[in-house]
C-alpha cells in the first residue's frame, strides 16, 4: 500500500481528474486503495462480483479468458486506463485481470466514484470518451482475427506501440518489447507461428528487432 502523499500525487496526476481541486483529490485519496503489485498478481477472476472500478496507475494490466487451459489476452491496459464494474447489479466480471510486476492499481467502490461523478461531472465525460475508444479498439480488434496471421501480428505490434506512447502523453518514443508467449496470448497463435511470422515480417521490412534488447520497431 502506498502513503497518502502517493496516492494524491497519483491522483492528481489522473487525466480524468485534472478538473477536482487538490482539496477534493487529497478527500478522494482518503476513500481510495492503491495496491502495488511485485510479482505477476491476478487482481480478480471470471468468479469476481463487480462493484470496483480500477485505474492503472503505473505498468500493465492484462485482461484474459481461459479456455481449456489456454490464455487468451483480449485488451492490456496501461497507465491511465481505467476498467472493472459499477453496474448496480453485482455480477461475475466473467474474466480474469491481471497486473505485471511493478503495476500499482487505485481502486474504488462503485459508491465512491459515483459520489465523484455527481460531483465533477467532467469526470464522467473523460470515462465516457475512453469507454468509447475502447469500444473502437475492440471492433478493430474483432476484424483484424479476420485477417493472416501476418496481418494479425502487425496489428498487434501496432496496437501495443500506440498504446505505449498514449501512457507516456507522446512526451518521448517508448520502445516496443514484447515476448512471443504474449503475442502468442493476444492472437490465439501458437509460438512456432509467432517466430515464423515475425521471421517474415522483418524479411518484409515491415518490422526491425533488435538482437541485444529485443527492441521491435515497426517500419
Amino acid at each position: 500500500m502506498s502513503s497518502p502523499e502517493q496516492k494524491f500525487w497519483y491522483l492528481k496526476n489522473y487525466n480524468c481528474f485534472a478538473s477536482i481541486p487538490d482539496q477534493q483529490i487529497a478527500e478522494i485519496a482518503q476513500s481510495a486503495a492503491m495496491t502495488e503489485y511485485h510479482e505477476s498478481t491476478i487482481v480478480y477472476d471470471p468468479k469476481t462480483l463487480g462493484g470496483n472500478i480500477y485505474v492503472v496507475k503505473r505498468g500493465e494490466v492484462n485482461l484474459f479468458h481461459e479456455k481449456q487451459g489456454k490464455k487468451y489476452v483480449f485488451d492490456t491496459l496501461g497507465k491511465g486506463s481505467m476498467f472493472g464494474d459499477i453496474s448496480q447489479e453485482a455480477m461475475p466480471l466473467g474474466h480474469f485481470a491481471e497486473g505485471t510486476p511493478g503495476t500499482m492499481i487505485c481502486t474504488f467502490t462503485a459508491e465512491d466514484f459515483q459520489k465523484i461523478v455527481a460531483k465533477y461531472p467532467s469526470v464522467m465525460m473523460c470515462t465516457l470518451q475512453d469507454m468509447s475508444a475502447r469500444i473502437r479498439e475492440y471492433q478493430d480488434e474483432v476484424g483484424a482475427q479476420q485477417g493472416t496471421a501476418k496481418e494479425l501480428i502487425l496489428h498487434e505490434l501496432q496496437r501495443l506501440h500506440t498504446k505505449k506512447q498514449k501512457s507516456f502523453l507522446g512526451l518521448f518514443e517508448v520502445p516496443l518489447r514484447v515476448t512471443h508467449q504474449k503475442l502468442a496470448d493476444l492472437t490465439g497463435l501458437n509460438r512456432v507461428t509467432i517466430t515464423r511470422t515475425l521471421k517474415e515480417l522483418k524479411e518484409d521490412g515491415l518490422i526491425s528487432v533488435d538482437s541485444g534488447s529485443g527492441v521491435i520497431k515497426l517500419m
